[in-house]
């Protein structure tokens, strides 16, 4: 009786799992054809559609579970996989595949819309390799992809800014592809749409504006401020340009300055040339040591360092100054013109030699005689010692040696006039006796004249 009971018993349970077995079937059918399942619920509103056992009080066990994993696949996933989420037990983490990333990569779902660092955005990097990190900040659609990670000290922000770059180090570079090519250039600062956008690994470089120094490779401690200032230096060193295509045309030119609107930008490679002004060209491109200064006043061999002073010329309204003051024009004063120093030769020597026999100014010095003087004006025109109208026209006249000249000439007159008035006061004594003896001879002959008359009678 027992025994039949049992059997009765298994019958019943095979025909509840085959009843079961058909429910399944059946369901998965309705799952393959409707493509909508619901958990919890009898009117899924998506393909899973999971309902908590009540929304307003749900239990701890309401939810879904991701597969946990303590390592990823040794084998990475494929297209098959694409999507696919697990949960990182390592960092807490949600991971999905993304085998679109460039290379196919598990991919950290950030908590909410934050991020930790610079590193988690899509378009942003920075250092992570334990020594500072975040030292170096790239912001920007392939910023910095080539930095090497290391404690650089570098800010690169605009589009593809420092892309290239990998041990440059103490950059900062601000711009679309600004300093893109730089890779171990230093201590530069670039602000501005391609500014040093050519740079390899010329340092200590100051860019701000678009396309300043874009043209730079290894040129060193340049300054350009303003558009397109020193926008074709490719190696010129310690170079500075302040204005919209100040040294613009420069490619090789050291030491150079160029302040102003296109100041200079005509030099290419030239050297130690100072241009200032609206526009202002240097006299020659390819020219050392010029100075321009609102096409005004010029300036050669400015090639003075330090305290030394430059050895060259200075010109007003003249391009090519032949001394060391060289002006085209009238020269105006309120004040005195003086000159200073002991290289002038004031003609004191004239008295000196007359009345001493020796001169330590210019002991060569002789006074002439007057008929000398007068040989000499017959036969040249103008006085000894005094620039002729030919050489004044030919040289130019030097004021210096003029006043110089003209000075003896007025103390040689004194001394001829003293000598006259040597021989003029002579000459007085003289005729003072002659009329004395004339009126004594007078006087006796008056006498003599009485003393006949008297004999006569």
């Amino acid at each position: 009786m027992i025994n039949q009971k049992r059997i009765h018993n298994w019958t019943f349970i095979l025909l509840i799992r085959k009843i079961l077995f058909t429910v399944v079937l059946l369901l998965f059918s309705v799952i393959s054809t409707k493509a909508q399942v619901g958990i919890g619920n009898i009117d899924p509103k998506a393909s899973l559609d999971v309902e908590a056992s009540n929304q307003v009080t749900p239990l701890n066990n309401d939810g879904i579970l991701i597969p946990r994993i303590d390592a990823f696949p040794v084998t990475d996933p494929d297209a098959n996989q694409h999507g696919m989420l697990v949960f990182y037990t390592v960092d807490d983490s949600f991971y999905y595949w993304d085998n679109n990333a460039g290379p196919a990569a598990w991919i950290k779902i950030q908590a909410g819309s934050s991020v930790e660092k610079i590193d988690d955005l899509s378009d942003g990097k920075s250092d992570d390799n334990g020594i500072n990190d975040g030292s170096s900040i790239y912001l920007g659609v392939n910023a910095g992809t080539s930095d090497d990670g290391t404690d650089n000290h570098n800010v690169g922000i605009g589009y593809f800014s420092m892309r290239s770059n990998t041990t440059g180090n103490g950059i900062t570079s601000v711009g679309y592809f600004s300093m893109f090519n730089n890779t171990t250039g230093v201590s530069t600062a670039s602000f501005g749409i391609a500014a040093l956008l050519q740079n390899t690994t010329g340092s200590f470089n100051s860019a701000f504006g678009g396309i300043a120094l874009f043209s730079n490779t290894i040129g060193q401690s340049n300054s350009a401020f303003g558009l397109a200032a020193m926008k074709f230096n490719s190696i010129g060193n310690f170079n500075s340009a302040f204005g919209v295509r100040a040294l613009e045309m420069n490619t090789t030119g050291n030491n150079n300055i160029g302040i102003g609107y296109e100041a200079g930008e005509n030099i290419t490679t030239g050297n130690n040339n100072i241009i200032i002004g609206y526009d202002v060209d240097a006299i020659s491109a390819t020219g050392n040591n010029q100075l321009s200064i609102g096409n005004l006043l010029y300036g050669t061999n400015i090639d003075g360092i330090g305290t030394t002073i430059s050895s060259g010329n200075i010109g007003i309204g003249n391009s090519n100054p032949f001394y060391k003051l060289d002006v085209s024009g009238d020269i105006n004063t309120t004040g005195n013109i003086r000159q200073s120093g002991g290289a002038y030769n004031f003609p004191d020597y004239v008295f000196e030699k007359y009345f001493t026999g020796f001169s330590s100014f210019n002991n060569e010095y002789e006074l002439k005689d007057l008929s000398e003087i007068e040989q000499f004006i017959k036969e040249n025109n103008h006085l000894p010692n005094i620039q002729s109208r030919k050489d004044v026209s030919d040289k130019g006249w030097n004021v210096t040696e003029g006043v110089r000249g003209n000075l003896e000439k007025i103390e040689e007159l004194f001394l001829y006039t003293i000598e006259q008035e040597k021989v003029i006061s002579e000459l007085k004594s003289e005729n003072k006796n002659l009329k004395q003896a004339y009126q004594l001879i007078n006087s006796r002959l008056k006498e003599i004249e009485k003393l006949l008359e008297n004999i006569d009678k």
